[in-house]
């Protein structure tokens, strides 16, 4: 898997080289919009590139899990709900024992 990432990264950088030049007249137009863009406007397309950044790692993380993770995953989950609900009982029927304690004495 680790070998397949890397393979992925080298083949999209060496994607990048081939097509500096030609991107070269485009990014600078393209900075020169993002230069001139009002605050909301920059706002706006930040928060779309931070959206399709969190889009595409869910898409690799679901990749690397598969369904079976997924499962696997909330079942854990389940099991450490459980476990901090016991614990949530447990402190409330401690706090309701030192109630009647202290109103018996």
């Amino acid at each position: 898997m680790m070998a397949y990432n890397f393979q992925r990264i080298v083949f999209a950088a060496h994607k990048d080289d081939n097509n500096t030049n030609a991107n070269k007249s485009n990014k600078e137009s393209d900075k020169n919009k993002r230069l001139d863009a009002t605050p909301d406007e920059q706002k706006k397309r930040m928060h779309e590139a931070y959206s399709e950044i969190g889009k595409k790692g869910g898409e690799t993380r679901a990749e690397q899990l598969g369904h079976e993770g997924y499962v696997e995953m909330g079942k854990k989950d389940g099991q450490a709900r459980t476990e901090q609900m016991s614990q949530e009982v447990k402190k409330d029927s401690t706090k309701e024992k030192d109630k009647d304690e202290k109103y018996k004495k």
